[in-house]
């Protein structure tokens, strides 16, 4: 009983932490709050955007996003700043406290909608006070990856996206307004002008870190038929994984000090599967090279290509 117990707290205490229990070979990022400008600084924006952005980090598969909540407490406890986690001098303590791999932040540099007003003359004249209105959305980011182990930048970006639309009518609530209801789930907000425009901005930063983070799964069975050695994968077409797709095969290996603290990891490829039949969340390929034989257990991953870019209107 006691052991169960036990069991269950650890499981508990790893969801708490960041939201699942890490597979291995998986690495951590945090996202830090992201910097609104002066306008916003004090809204729901920075919480709203950097839920965004974790929500898509996590359809990756490749890392293991850190809760927000989790993040920021820890944050506050050691009282450290956005702006400085993501300074590659302070980044590796950071790191370590945090207990992530990569960190992951930024500005917002701008977040408006720019509407332009034209009387439409005899409409005008039926309906009172109505325009033809062109509006434009638009947002703009200022993106960081950094190392945590070693400060070094991986990354750094600007990345701008814009939603325009015309309409006539009288223009609806103030943008500050829209904000301030701090709810960014709600259909209002995801068809406004200024949602899809961040929309569009996330799916570009997320696309711009997918080559760091390729997919990672387990083999979790390995067996022989007719004289042909096969590997049954815990990965399948969730995951983005198609018959004909070749895998690199790998194994890890764990260096830890004389107290038994991890202090470095070595892989080791072993071979090469091609995948033959998928199917949700599982896989079954032919194993067409061994270095060494492959076992249960073993890590798998693949190169990913970055998600085509949201279309900029």
């Amino acid at each position: 009983m006691e052991k169960r117990t036990l069991a269950w707290a650890l499981t508990l205490l790893s969801l708490i932490a960041g939201g699942s229990a890490p597979a291995q070979g998986m690495k951590r990022i945090g996202v830090v709050p992201f910097e609104a400008t002066a306008e916003f600084r004090g809204t729901p924006l920075s919480r709203g955007l950097t839920d965004m952005i974790i929500s898509e980090l996590v359809k990756l598969g490749g890392v293991q996003v850190v809760e927000r909540a989790q993040l920021e407490r820890l944050m506050d406890e050691h009282r450290l700043r956005a702006d400085g986690i993501l300074d590659p001098e302070t980044a590796a303590r950071a790191g370590r406290i945090l207990g992530v791999d990569y960190l992951l932040g930024g500005r917002v540099t701008e977040f408006g909608v720019k509407e332009n007003r034209t009387l439409l003359g005899g409409v005008a004249e039926v309906v009172a006070g109505a325009r033809y209105k062109q509006s434009t959305a638009r947002v703009a980011l200022d993106v960081r990856l950094v190392d945590a182990s070693t400060g070094r930048i991986l990354l750094a970006r600007s990345v701008q996206a814009e939603d325009r639309s015309s309409s006539v009518g009288i223009a609806g609530g103030r943008l500050r307004d829209l904000v301030l209801i701090g709810n960014f789930e709600t259909t209002e907000w995801a068809e406004s002008r200024i949602g899809r425009a961040t929309r569009k901005a996330v799916t570009e930063v997320v696309s711009s870190l997918a080559p760091y983070f390729p997919p990672v799964g387990r083999v979790s069975a390995v067996y022989e038929r007719d004289g042909t050695r096969y590997a049954i994968l815990d990965l399948g077409a969730f995951a983005g994984l198609a018959p004909g797709r070749e895998l690199r095969i790998y194994r890890e290996s764990v260096i830890r000090d004389s107290e038994g603290r991890e202090v470095w990891r070595e892989s080791r490829d072993v071979g090469r599967v091609r995948v033959e039949d998928v199917r949700n969340d599982s896989s079954r390929a032919v194993i067409v090279s061994e270095e060494a034989a492959v076992e249960e257990g073993d890590l798998f991953t693949w190169e990913r290509a970055a998600s085509p870019v949201a279309e900029r209107k």
